[in-house]
């Protein structure tokens, strides 16, 4: 009788997991209606330089929200990923700071955030990233070379599963774990076994990535301690670059904390796209050579590359708390 309870009791338990039972945990991974804009946010958003609001339709047939804000053709794309609340006016100040440090931006809302229709689920907001992405792409006539994904929080972990396939020029992630089971057990009572959670592993993610990879924390987060973007930094294998704000929790940035951030990540935005149409020019060089019709243009365009990418390398080096800049 006392093993049939053991094992009535052991059953109810594996079907309660996080794995089995994804939608019981669904209200405490997505928040999409904390911490949304409020009026003043969404003047500010409307009144960025080239803004663009636009809808478009995810795999599912619902139809998604996101802002384009197109500010020259020098700056590389920065592939915007929310994290688990609010809405893109909640993001407005930060959006602002990007673009008048002349950057390009796309930001989406999965379904179920602010104006997007759906329910959002882990599944359907990798499917929503991996569409807006390809939207993006599609609709501006770009390359994965010309995007660089930024994701905060919840929204860099889904950058970081994702981005081994889709090849952007480089990754920066915010504020986010190195594993989910390592978030939930910091934050509360450990029900469950890690392989009893959802494989959400920016570690093992970044770990394969082939690009320059950019990841901040702050130092007095109260939610996810800066130790997991130490643990992350430690595992990535391509070249890294490590920033901890001294001053900043969370979500919120202290205003000299903030003046850096904007300062370093304008330096790897620069850096990693030279990077990035350095290789894609020694590329077309190599083809030329084939063909034996090598061209001086190409020859030209990749030293001019290659140098600009040393010299915001080396501003960056110089900037961060730890790099690697790999073999």
């Amino acid at each position: 009788m006392l093993t049939i309870a053991l094992l009535g009791l052991l059953t109810m338990w594996l079907l309660a997991s996080p794995t089995v039972s994804p939608n019981i945990y669904r209200t405490l991974l997505f928040k999409p209606q904390k911490n949304r804009g409020n009026f003043q946010e969404s003047l500010i958003l409307n009144s960025i330089n080239g803004a663009q609001e636009i809808f478009f339709f995810n795999r599912q047939g619902k139809q998604l929200r996101a802002f384009y804000f197109y500010v020259t053709d020098d700056s590389p794309v920065l592939f915007y990923c929310i994290g688990n609340d609010g809405d893109i006016e909640k993001r407005a100040l930060l959006l602002k700071s990007f673009v008048d440090q002349q950057t390009n931006v796309f930001i989406f809302e999965y379904g179920g955030f602010g104006k997007s229709a759906g329910v959002a689920t882990l599944d359907s907001v990798k499917n929503d990233t991996e569409d807006a992405f390809e939207f993006l792409l599609a609709s501006f006539q770009l390359e994965p070379k010309d995007v660089i994904l930024y994701g905060e929080s919840l929204g860099a972990a889904i950058a970081s599963s994702l981005c081994e396939k889709l090849q952007p020029a480089a990754i920066i992630t915010k504020s986010t774990f190195s594993h989910l089971w390592r978030a939930v057990s910091e934050t509360s009572f450990r029900l469950y076994p890690s392989w009893l959670y959802p494989q959400l592993d920016p570690e093992s993610d970044l770990q394969r990535a082939d690009v320059p990879v950019f990841v901040i924390h702050g130092a007095l987060d109260r939610k996810l301690s800066f130790g997991h973007a130490v643990t992350i930094y430690n595992s990535i294998r391509a070249p890294k670059f490590l920033l901890i704000l001294a001053e900043s929790r969370h979500a919120f940035m202290t205003e000299g904390d903030h003046q850096k951030f904007a300062a370093v990540v304008q330096s790897f935005l620069r850096y990693s796209i030279c990077r990035s149409r350095s290789e894609a020019a020694a590329l077309v060089g190599d083809v030329d050579d084939e063909l034996n019709n090598s061209s001086d243009v190409n020859a030209v365009i990749l030293i001019n590359y290659e140098s600009q990418a040393d010299e915001h390398c080396r501003q960056l080096c110089q900037a961060v708390d730890l790099y690697d800049l790999g073999t």
